[in-house]
């Protein structure tokens, strides 16, 4: 798909594990977490990386993604991101 993967971390210690960004502008951003007591501070990340973007211009997320360790299926919360287990990602 031609995309390329950071790791994004500015002055205000916000820290996000995975921004995904493809060649047309499209990106997303995922927090990885071993335990869902987590869950919601990875998501409080996401959604302020989301508005540090969206006030300097650029457009919303295509997905905002907490990766975790858990068995299951994947969901989406009522905020809009997704939790995703990570064998929901292959084989």
């Amino acid at each position: 798909m031609g995309g390329k993967v950071y790791h994004y971390k500015d002055s205000s210690n916000l820290d996000i594990d995975f921004v995904i960004q493809l060649r047309d502008g499209r990106w997303g951003a995922a927090e990885a977490k071993m335990v869902t007591y987590e869950f919601d501070k990875a998501a409080d990340s996401l959604l302020r990386l989301k508005s540090k973007m969206m006030k300097v211009g650029i457009r919303d997320p295509s997905f905002l993604m907490i990766l975790n360790i858990t068995r299951g299926i994947a969901v989406r919360r009522d905020d809009g991101i997704i939790e995703v287990p990570i064998d929901c990602l292959g084989p």
